[in-house]
């Protein structure tokens, strides 16, 4: 099986990057996605994230930065400093969970796997999967 591979959007894509993905929800996407971000990292205060697709057909913002972030999930006692790139992965993946037991959209499950099933090939895997665990 050929591995998942993610492409940064363009700023020329960045507009319509949630819409096209979350449909009319994005508004409360995105601000979930910060919200779970400030609880899992308390060093957190906004920053610019960057927008990629999946070839599998799946998506995710990552906070643009490359310092690592020390994450934290008090739910699962998870504390490890990640990338930045796998916290938000993580991150994501908590709220697309979320979206998909709350919204009533298939939409949501599915972008769910899609990208577990890139995570599960990142370097930092093992802390993305103890994160949402």
């Amino acid at each position: 099986m050929d591995s998942i591979t993610r492409k940064l959007v363009t700023e020329e894509q960045r507009l319509n990057f949630l819409p096209n993905f979350i449909g009319r929800h994005f508004l409360q996407y995105e601000t979930a996605i910060y919200n779970q971000m400030s609880q899992s990292n308390s060093e957190y205060n906004g920053g610019y994230w960057d927008y990629y697709t999946l070839s599998n057909g799946g998506f995710y913002m990552a906070l643009s930065q490359t310092e690592p972030l020390k994450m934290e999930c008090v739910g699962n006692y998870f504390e490890d400093e990640m990338s930045a790139d796998a916290g938000s992965i993580g991150v994501n993946l908590f709220v697309l969970n979320a979206f998909a037991w709350q919204v009533d959209e298939n939409k949501f499950s599915t972008a769910f796997h899609q990208l577990r099933d890139y995570a599960l090939d990142h370097p930092e895997a093992n802390k993305i999967l103890g994160f949402i665990d």
